[in-house]
This record gives C-alpha cells, sequence and structure tokens, in this order.
C-alpha cells in the first residue's frame, strides 16, 4: 500500500501526489491503535471482540449458531444453514432511492 504508483522516473503514473497522501493518510490512521481502544471500551462496556484473520471464512458461516458451508461458491446469492435452518440473504444491490456515487470524492451533502 505505501509502495510507490506504478512507473518510472521519467514516465510516473497517473495521480502520484493523491496515492502518496492517501497512502500517508492511511498509515496515519493507526490501525493497531483503533485495535487497543475498542478492545478497551469493548473491556469497559462487558462486550465481547472477535479478532479473525483476513482468511476467515465469515460469508460461509452461520451467525446463529456457527456451522460453516465449504461448499459455499461465490454465485451463491443465499445462505441457508443446515444445523439451524436459519435463511440469510447474499449481498444486497443498492437501494433504488440512492444516487450512485460520483467520481472524483466524496459529497458533503450526503453521508454515503
Amino acid at each position: 500500500m505505501t509502495a510507490s504508483v506504478r512507473g518510472t522516473a521519467g514516465a510516473p503514473g497517473r495521480r502520484v501526489r493523491q496515492k502518496a497522501s492517501l497512502n500517508r493518510a492511511v498509515l496515519d490512521a493507526a490501525p493497531g491503535e483503533f485495535r487497543r481502544q475498542l478492545t478497551y471500551k469493548s473491556i469497559w462496556y462487558g462486550s465481547k471482540i472477535a479478532v479473525l484473520d483476513r482468511w476467515f471464512p465469515s460469508s460461509k458461516t452461520c451467525s446463529a449458531c456457527g456451522w460453516q458451508n465449504s461448499r459455499l461458491t461465490l454465485a451463491d446469492r443465499k445462505f441457508h444453514c443446515l444445523d439451524c435452518g436459519i435463511d440469510r440473504p447474499g449481498p444486497q444491490r443498492r437501494p433504488e432511492h440512492r444516487p450512485p456515487r460520483r467520481a472524483g470524492g466524496c459529497s458533503t451533502r450526503h453521508p454515503w
């Protein structure tokens, strides 16, 4: 993420300055500090935090009982637990009333 954008010294890639500032902003966000504070506040409020690795199959795991469907593929649009019988819809489309995002930055008028 912090490596230079694609290109050479003579012909740099597009938007080099914007990407470099984005890399600095991501590193400045300090994800380790965020995790430390989240752990601290979860103890404070009596909550639990589940720290998972990046390859944990969360979309293949039942949220009610923890059963994992190893045969679920990316093409499947619904999750059905064979253990407890819960049905969970897959990824939803953007609602019709919500306009698409504009390219080139976020809007201050809409929070999404």
